[in-house]
């Protein structure tokens, strides 16, 4: 198991793109934990984010990091998953932004820095929104293998992205969960 302080240090490895007047946050750890069998079915064990703006839902048995610096209920969350070796971030800008280019910021970043060897397909469906996404397969900070992937919504009122996180050896424990998130989520 990876101590706290350990896990806060890979925590904060952020890579920081600054555009227009925001930034897109995208939370990088390569340390694993050992991972008992979890045999819960995410579904059973749904709970509820219910924000002005957005909701939805998510599998219990992951923990919303409310200890990261940059948590805002309304605007940034971020969930260690089932195994606490991947995540899922989630951003909500109050404005427009462009999903293209959210995305080539987040791809180039991890392609220089958290996932030097990659292949990488895009995709332009998250849940029940039409936008710009990628996903990165490689070695993770060069250790083990996963997946990352960042997705971008805009409209002409708010916009969102979403960077997540897994180990290929945890798909099986993590993905449900991330298939949770993506197929409740809504904005209102």
């Amino acid at each position: 198991m990876m101590s706290r302080l350990m896990k806060l240090y890979f925590r904060n490895i952020v890579v920081a793109i600054s555009f227009l007047s925001f930034h897109l946050i995208s939370v990088v750890f390569a340390q694993r934990t050992t991972t008992k069998s979890l045999s819960e079915n995410p579904a059973a064990n749904e709970r509820q984010i219910n924000r002005e703006v957005f909701s939805f839902l998510y599998d219990s048995t992951w923990v919303l990091d409310k200890a990261d610096a940059d948590y805002n209920p309304d605007s940034f969350l971020s969930f260690d998953s089932r195994t606490k070796n991947g995540f899922i971030t989630i951003i909500i800008y109050d404005h427009p932004t462009d999903n293209k280019k959210n995305v080539n910021d987040q791809l180039a970043e991890h392609r220089a820095t958290t996932m030097k060897t990659n292949t990488y397909s895009r995709f332009s469906q998250w849940g029940k929104y039409k936008g710009s996404g990628v996903i990165l397969k490689g070695r993770i900070m060069d250790t083990y293998p996963g997946e990352i992937k960042v997705f971008s919504y805009s409209n002409s009122k708010v916009s969102f992205l979403v960077v997540s996180q897994i180990f290929d050896d945890d798909k099986k424990l993590d993905q449900p969960g991330l298939k949770v998130i993506e197929n409740s989520f809504q904005l209102k």
